[in-house]
């Protein structure tokens, strides 16, 4: 009986050790974010477009991926996203393992793999001690030779991996990328460095990798037949070549996304005289017409700080810069369907007009009882827009979807345009579709990525380009980060040691863009010849930067302070992990068996009693 009830404690303590190490490893995949998919967004598993995409593959795809054994070392955030890359990849090669091969290979310094490294463009990490030999990207190859190169796996993007692959493997499907035009006057979406393309804004990153972007003049007299989708960015004054331009493109069933603005933040901080007529006169032949004025509300307003006194600071909304939630944006059409948050900075609305049955309008983002602003009132301040608040119980459709067959704005074929390859067309030749947004700041960086979180706004402009061009089974790839924060249990964690500083975090962020923006108002009005540079405009230049400084580094100290706090907390939870389920389980296996002994003793009483 003893050597029996030994051996089943043996048996359940290596079961209790067996499942304690389960459950650790289990808890330190989940909390390092690692393959098993328990997200809400599914961000560890392979979407439907995904599978599709890699079943598709008419020849094999060799995948060769460049990974420096000393990155774990050297950076051990690097090390841990690269194991997830590689199981993450694992899967493709799992939907379609005669197609997808996967090899590795460790590019170490001066080594005949680092060469080919470097040869097929990949880009190197630099070390902590300055050197650049350290490697972690892919080179993507087919049976005829056609060969794509991702430089590198940022981290930073790793919400967005499986779109940057499954694009890639689209690219073997479709070898013929379709094309964005691309007029965007006032903002620098693309930067140019010594005649090269190179990444401006983070929407030209993301639309050159599924597209090639043709940048076109606002001169343009023709929008070339190859142009797929033309992205129009604040177009204030239209010359009457551009015009005419993009109403035959229009006419000959080309499709157009308008990013209209009456006042853009981030372009300049001057008030312009420059009226939206132009623009207005392709709108009108579309169905809709755009407002001179500002639309902003209270109950979407972002929460800012601002001064109510020399010192003192009070959080409060802000009409003009409008967080729309779902109720605001259309959930029955495929480009809205679930984004819950898009942020616009002093929006302007369109208003339906008068227009034929071959013509529908879809509002897509709107708001009621809003309350209309005039560019003027802008230089008045944040305060008077806040007291100066009056909401109107109106409708105010701030971006639409259009459909149809339009007519031409003009009689006939201008005297400038005469030499134009395309003949005149005064009707559509074939139904088009056009997207229209009050606000061209919506793509800009600081509202595309703001403390660390990706808003609904990327998805909104990428997801619109691809249902337009015909490939809506790609919008699902554009996945929100808005939600990063439920993507795991550490995540979670952060998340909470986050809330604590994060009114303090957002007061001093506020503080930080106001002065910037004093300083840059400051700096444009010396460069105008508005205001002189004088001694005294030279000490309040430097006390805005000082104080940005000393803002910039509070705002480094949280950030090190929440790292800190929630390390703690990890190690805390790890703990706990480690040490006190063990201890339980242990307790309640030494009560199991005390109450098993004693059972047992008391059977042998009772046969000895009744003998």
């Amino acid at each position: 009986m003893k050597a029996i009830a030994k051996h089943s404690i043996i048996f359940i303590l290596a079961g209790l050790v067996i499942s304690f190490v389960a459950l650790n490893i289990i808890f330190k995949l989940t909390i390092d974010n690692s393959f098993m998919d328990m997200t809400d967004t599914k961000r560890n598993s392979l979407s439907q477009v995904s599978v599709e995409q890699v079943k598709l593959l008419s020849q094999p795809v060799f995948v060769t991926v460049y990974y420096s054994s000393e990155i774990s070392a050297e950076n051990p955030v690097v090390g841990k996203y690269a194991e997830f890359v590689l199981q993450f990849l694992n899967q493709y090669r799992n939907v379609n393992p005669e197609k997808f091969f996967i090899a590795v290979k460790n590019p170490i310094p001066y080594s005949e793999e680092e060469k080919e490294a470097k040869k097929a463009g990949l880009e190197a990490f630099q070390t902590a001690k300055g050197g650049n030999n350290l490697y972690f990207g892919a080179v993507l190859k087919d049976g005829d030779g056609k060969t794509l190169t991702i430089p590198y796996f940022s981290w930073e993007r790793d919400f967005w991996l499986e779109k940057d692959l499954t694009n890639i493997i689209t690219q073997f499907n479709q070898p013929k990328k379709k094309v964005v035009g691309l007029i965007s006057p006032v903002h620098k979406i693309i930067k140019r460095e010594f005649a090269k393309g190179i990444t401006g804004y983070a929407i030209a990153q993301e639309l050159m990798e599924r597209y090639n972007i043709m940048e076109l003049s606002p001169s343009s007299k023709e929008i070339p037949s190859s142009v797929d989708i033309l992205l129009l960015v604040l177009p204030r004054k239209i010359a009457p070549m551009l015009q005419y331009a993009i109403d035959q493109y229009v006419m000959a069933g080309g499709k157009v996304i308008v990013l209209a603005d009456i006042l853009s933040e981030q372009a300049d901080y001057r008030m312009t005289k420059e009226t939206l007529s132009d623009l207005n006169k392709l709108l009108t032949s579309w169905g809709v017409e755009a407002s001179e004025t500002m639309v902003g509300s209270r109950y979407y307003g972002k929460k800012i700080y601002i001064r109510s006194g020399q010192k003192e600071t009070r959080q409060t909304s802000y009409p003009l810069w409008l967080n729309l939630t779902k109720e605001a944006i259309n959930q029955n059409e495929p480009i809205t369907k679930g984004l819950s948050d898009i942020r616009l900075q002093t929006a302007l609305e369109f208003m339906e007009k008068e227009h034929t049955d071959d013509i529908s309008v879809t509002p897509l983002l709107k708001i009621e009882d809003g309350a209309i602003f005039h560019k003027e009132e802008m230089e008045m301040g944040k305060n008077y827009i806040i007291s100066s608040y009056e909401a109107d119980k109106k409708m105010h459709i701030l971006s639409v979807f259009i459909q149809g067959k339009f007519q031409s704005i003009f009689a006939g074929q201008p005297e400038f345009a005469t030499d134009n390859k395309l003949p005149f067309l005064y009707y559509s030749a074939k139904p088009t579709e056009i997207m229209l947004i009050g606000d061209s700041d919506l793509i800009t960086d600081n509202v595309w990525l703001e403390n660390g979180e990706l808003s609904d706004n990327g998805q909104f402009i990428l997801r619109a380009v691809d249902i337009m061009l015909g490939q809506s089974e790609f919008a699902p790839l554009y996945k929100s980060q808005s939600k990063i924060y439920q993507e795991s249990l550490g995540a979670q964690l952060y998340n909470q040691v986050t809330l604590r500083h994060r009114e303090t975090i957002s007061r001093l962020q506020t503080e930080l863009q106001d002065l910037k923006t004093d300083y840059d108002i400051l700096s444009k009005n010396v460069e105008n010849g508005v205001q002189r540079m004088n001694a005294s405009t030279a000490k309040q230049m430097n006390e805005i930067q000082d104080k940005v400084k000393e803002i910039e580094n509070r705002l480094q100290y949280y950030n090190y302070t929440i790292k800190k706090a929630f390390e703690t907390q990890k190690q805390y939870i790890i703990l706990i992990n480690m040490l006190i389920i063990p201890l339980v389980e242990i307790l309640l296996l030494i009560l199991a068996y005390n109450g098993y002994i004693r059972r047992s003793r008391r059977k042998i009483k009772e046969k000895f009693n009744a003998r």
